[in-house]
């Protein structure tokens, strides 16, 4: 399977992601580029879009541009940075872009976009490489 292939595998396995809406644009090895439309369910009580969301839609890019590669990893540890707030009928960019790897461990980062080209957030993804898939190692 190819990055585009691996992200759509996942995505039909994702009920979360599916459930925000999250679509693939774009996707290759270590790299993903997904949309999520902003819908009243995902606002919090000021009625701007719920930071968990924003970090969520950040995740799910790093999963997709993560697991696209051959070996299979798990999350070390996440950040993120909020910019800019998003509304009702937003659309959001999320593109996931390999910073640097060693032998064990990777570094992601993500940035959310809205249609207008604003910076959202910044997230950055650290995580570890369990083994080969395929190979259990």
């Amino acid at each position: 399977m190819n990055g585009r292939e691996k992200a759509e595998f996942i995505l039909k396995r994702d009920r979360f992601a599916s459930w925000l809406g999250i679509k693939i644009i774009k996707a290759g090895e270590g790299y993903c580029l997904l949309e999520m439309p902003v819908r009243t369910e995902l606002l919090n009580a000021i009625n701007i879009l719920h930071g968990g969301v924003v970090f969520s839609l950040a995740d799910t890019a790093l999963a997709f541009s993560v697991n696209s590669r051959s070996h299979q990893y798990v999350s070390l540890g996440c950040q993120i940075h909020y910019h800019k707030k998003s509304r009702n009928g937003d659309l959001l960019f999320a593109e996931s872009n390999l910073v640097s790897e060693n032998k064990k461990i990777a570094l992601y980062d993500v940035r959310i976009k809205n249609r207008e080209g604003d910076t959202i957030a910044d997230f950055r993804g650290t995580v570890y490489k369990l083994f080969n898939k395929g190979k259990g190692e």
